[in-house]
């Protein structure tokens, strides 16, 4: 087999153009804000997003290798796929034949497929015979092979949306400039790793107050400045609905924004003998996670909970893994030591929803988890939270209420297809 490295790897993924260098951020994140104030006017929206699209994703991305089975699901459980491609750095596509899907469901890449990271486009047409594409960048990653020895990143918290001038019609201050440059610099970092994958564990955003402008920012700078694998879950700052009066008493939810942009809250992937689990800790009914009102005073903004459908998920994705002889490690964004759900908590008492705290750490102590990595509180920190379960707590990369210039992230090493340990890469923006 020809040997393939890591940087040819990265070389042959789509959008693979994308400098190492802060040239160009602030003009990126002033495009992002003319095109949200272009379709606040009543333009079109700044990105296409998510349409019919449910996996893979930009942000669960396929990882297969060369003649591998890609299976693509829709969301309209009656559309049909009609034609499909994997789109290349050189503009190039790779023309998938529908009619596979008629067999395993799946479609089989070409044995010969070079190895790199593609975006994918589908075309399918809903039940109502209406026509439909999805156009996602960096969705399906052919390896090579898959290694025993890698390494891997996490990060969390870099808070698009953070500053003040978020209304279409604010001032561009220096500090907006600063911002732009800041977070491009901590992606620039993390990309130079060249890891073998990314996992964002949350806190992509702040407030419902700045979402409109958040969500299409994060998109732009992540898909413009990572090139390898990423997968993402929500955090609590990602969950939020409130009305905003700025934007005329509109009622704004964060989830709308996150199935257009991001798709599904909680999910899973293998890489080799890894399996990773990416879990959702802001799971909550909308009523506790209604910014600023007295029910999200029991703790819910801040602290974890899952609710039935996800643990019942989880607990049957890391059986299976353990059934399978992989080890599995947890990705996810509030530390798993603060889990609420299932307790009665505030003043009066009200018992929280969802699966308590010992059923996930029995889970975890009977499966092969042993390691956890969060974000949430901006600071670096270790706990042993279920007899040999390590939580490992990574500071953030944006929106620092400590220290605005100072930024981190994990970088995972993994020997022998088992997780040996990590190193917190600390940065100065």
């Amino acid at each position: 087999m020809t040997r393939v490295t890591r940087r040819d790897f990265l070389k042959n993924s789509a959008g693979a153009a994308a400098a190492f260098s802060l040239a160009g951020a602030v003009n990126l994140g002033l495009g992002v804000r003319r095109a949200v104030a272009a379709a606040q006017a009543g333009g079109p929206a700044p990105f296409q997003g998510i349409v019919n699209l449910k996996w893979p994703l930009f942000s669960q991305p396929a990882m297969l290798l060369p003649g591998g089975k890609l299976p693509v699901r829709l969301k309209d459980p009656v559309a049909k796929i009609t034609a499909a491609q994997l789109m290349a750095t050189d503009g190039k596509t790779v023309d998938l034949d529908p009619k596979q899907l008629a067999g395993d469901g799946a479609f089989t890449l070409p044995s010969g497929a070079t190895p790199g990271v593609y975006g994918l486009r589908v075309h399918s047409t809903l039940g109502t015979g209406v026509p439909i594409v999805d156009e996602q960048p960096r969705a399906v990653a052919v390896y090579p092979a898959f290694k025993d020895d890698f390494d891997f990143i996490f990060f969390a918290d870099i808070h698009f949306g953070e500053h003040d001038g978020v209304m279409p019609d604010a001032p561009i201050t220096p500090e907006i400039k600063d911002y732009y440059k800041m977070r491009a610099k901590a992606l620039i970092e993390i990309q130079k790793r060249e890891p073998e994958f990314i996992v964002l564990g949350g806190d992509l955003h702040l407030y419902p107050k700045s979402y409109h402008l958040g969500f299409p920012e994060s998109y732009a700078f992540l898909t413009h400045y990572l090139r390898s694998p990423l997968f993402i879950v929500p955090g609590n700052h990602d969950t939020y609905h409130m009305k905003v009066k700025e934007l005329g008493g509109k009622h704004v939810y964060a989830s709308e924004y996150w199935d257009k942009y991001y798709g599904q809250r909680f999910h899973s992937f293998d890489y080799g003998k890894l399996h990773v689990s990416c879990l959702n800790t802001s799971d909550w009914p909308e009523e506790f996670i209604h910014w600023g009102t007295e029910t999200t005073t029991t703790g819910t903004l801040l602290n974890t909970g899952f609710q039935r459908e996800q643990y019942d998920w989880m607990k049957s994705d890391i059986e299976a893994a353990t059934a399978a002889g992989r080890e599995t490690v947890v990705c996810c964004h509030i530390p798993l030591h603060n889990i609420i759900s299932g307790k009665k908590l505030g003043m009066p008492p009200v018992k929280l929803p969802g699966a308590p705290e010992g059923a996930v750490f029995d889970l975890f102590n009977k499966n092969d988890v042993n390691h956890v990595f969060v974000g949430h509180l901006h600071w670096n920190d270790e706990k042993v939270i279920a007899e040999d379960v390590q939580e490992h707590m990574v500071r953030n990369v944006g929106g620092d209420f400590l220290e605005s210039d100072a930024a981190g992230f994990a970088l995972v090493h993994v020997r022998g297809g088992r997780i040996t340990g990590h190193d917190i890469v600390e940065l100065r923006l």
